[in-house]
């Protein structure tokens, strides 16, 4: 009876150990403020998506999600817009400097087209000779 008592324990022990950890309570909004000049919120994580607002210096803003290339969907409390940034303009605290602004999207670079030939006007032929009437 006991060797039964025992691997019911171990096995009560053992399903506990294996369970997720409870749900931490989730700690609320968290803030954080634009630390730079001026820059664009855009509808998708993308620099190529379209604005949907802007942010500037020290504009507070209320964190509502996060990309895994680096973006951060924001609502700015200043306007209420929302919208993507770059993680890297985001900062606990208020800034004194800005960082330097957003880079714009890259611009597709195009190979320059050959010099064109200057091709000379065409030769007129002579004109064939006529007798003159008389």
């Amino acid at each position: 009876m006991k060797i039964g008592k025992v691997w019911l324990g171990l096995i009560v022990l053992t399903m506990l150990a294996t369970l997720p950890p409870p749900a931490a309570k989730s700690a609320g909004p968290q803030y954080f403020y634009i630390n730079t000049a001026n820059i664009s919120l855009h509808s998708l994580p993308l620099f190529s998506s379209p604005v949907t607002g802007t942010g500037q210096l020290n504009d507070r803003v209320e964190k509502l999600g996060d990309s895994p290339k680096g973006w951060t969907k924001v609502r700015n409390l200043r306007d209420g817009r929302q919208g993507w940034l770059p993680s890297r303009y985001l900062a606990r605290q208020i800034v004194s400097a800005p960082l330097p602004a957003s880079p714009s999207p890259r611009k597709r670079l195009r190979h320059p087209s050959p010099p064109k030939k200057a091709v000379p006007p065409a030769e007129k032929e002579p004109e064939p000779i006529r007798p003159k009437p008389m």
